[in-house]
């Protein structure tokens, strides 16, 4: 990797280190702390949304298409219009402001020069045509995010009123991201750096995979508004995405050693999670915050940050093994708090704990910026 590839990632590193913050803010809100008047929705929008947009959109970019100069630029592009939105999703959250004679949702409006952005890595992905199954399929599904999200810019110019259209067009936004670019893009990295042998099993894992991600932002909307065939169907997707991505990793844990075996640990979690719990009658991931909260954390911290930092840091790991304990140790402290495995006596002395050992994978990621910077 380039010195100016690093450079970025140690921006979206430093992007990281401010939407932690936020997240640990967040969590001083739900404690009962002083919010100076802020939204905790609002902050909780914040701290995604910068994750997303300004830690590993850039990072991605510069990781699937190293040393291209317009690869960077774009990366550079995203970094900086996800820190502009950050104040805005902070303050209005998905809200409408006034701007003069002009009402409209700022944070929203610069989400839209986000997906602009995205086009333009696509635009260089489909021109050098590298054979890369895994990452098409990553960058086929960054297309199909940003559809969604321009589904739910759509919905009340086009008078669709039934509630499905919103959260059907903002779980395609959400799902496709997070399951699509976010997991088959770390995937592709992982297997480029541990090379998986070309077999039938593996193209139909590919596939499995391919096809439960289509279908999973299903599962990822409230239960209430679905039919129990659609919930069935959604079920079956988590189950098929979940095989795939099992066999997957499966193949990479056997090739892999040392703390390469955290993403690829935490995709053999996910997997299990999606083929076991998937099809759990009493448990419908969205419809619980706090799964979904224990979900992302093991997604962002557990396979995405884990995985582009031992990317940038080549073979010498030394300096991210505090943050990597770190997002262990947040990643399991969530778990007693979630349906998997709930303690409800605890609750009272374990959420302020949770948010006192949120700040930890912050402090751990300044060294490793600074790594990035110097070397």
């Amino acid at each position: 990797m380039s010195k100016e590839d690093r450079k970025v990632i140690a921006a979206a590193l430093a992007a990281f280190i401010l939407a932690g913050l936020s997240g640990v803010f967040f969590r001083w809100g739900m404690n009962g702390g002083w919010l100076a008047g802020l939204s905790l929705g609002n902050i909780r929008h914040a701290h995604s949304h910068l994750m997303y947009f300004s830690w590993a959109v850039p990072s991605l970019f510069v990781l699937l298409i190293p040393n291209d100069l317009i690869v960077r630029r774009c990366a550079w592009a995203a970094w900086l219009t996800g820190l502009l939105a950050w104040p805005l999703f902070l303050f209005y959250g998905y809200t409408a402001g006034t701007f003069g004679p002009v009402t409209m949702p700022p944070a929203v409006a610069i989400s839209g020069l986000v997906m602009l952005i995205w086009y333009g890595f696509v635009w260089r992905w489909i021109q050098l045509r590298k054979p890369d199954p895994l990452a098409w399929a990553a960058v086929i599904f960054l297309v199909a995010s940003s559809i969604g999200a321009w589904g739910i810019s759509a919905v009340a110019p086009l008078g669709l009123k039934n509630p499905v259209w919103v959260e059907s067009f903002k779980h395609m936004f959400l799902s496709y991201f997070t399951e699509g670019w976010l997991t088959l893009g770390c995937l592709a990295l992982l297997v480029r750096r541990f090379p998986l042998p070309p077999s039938r099993l593996f193209s139909i894992a590919l596939a499995l995979l391919g096809a439960g991600v289509a279908t999973a932002f299903l599962f990822a909307m409230p239960s209430n508004i679905l039919s129990p065939a659609i919930q069935w169907y959604a079920r079956l997707a988590a189950v098929l995405s979940g095989v795939g991505l099992g066999w997957i990793a499966v193949g990479l844990w056997k090739q892999s050693s040392g703390w390469w075996r955290l993403p690829v640990g935490a995709l053999l979690t996910k997997s299990f999670a999606l083929v076991v719990l998937g099809p759990w009658p009493t448990i419908w991931w969205a419809d619980h915050h706090q799964d979904r909260i224990l979900f992302l954390h093991l997604l962002l911290l557990g396979i995405v940050s884990s995985t582009i930092l031992l990317m940038a840091l080549a073979d010498d790991h030394r300096v991210a093994r505090p943050f990597f304990s770190a997002s262990i140790v947040l990643i399991l402290m969530l778990i007693p708090v979630s349906t998997v495995w709930v303690f409800p006596s605890v609750m009272a002395l374990w959420m302020p704990a949770i948010g006192l050992f949120s700040v930890l994978p912050v402090l751990a990621a300044v060294p490793v910026c600074m790594r990035l910077l110097r070397t």
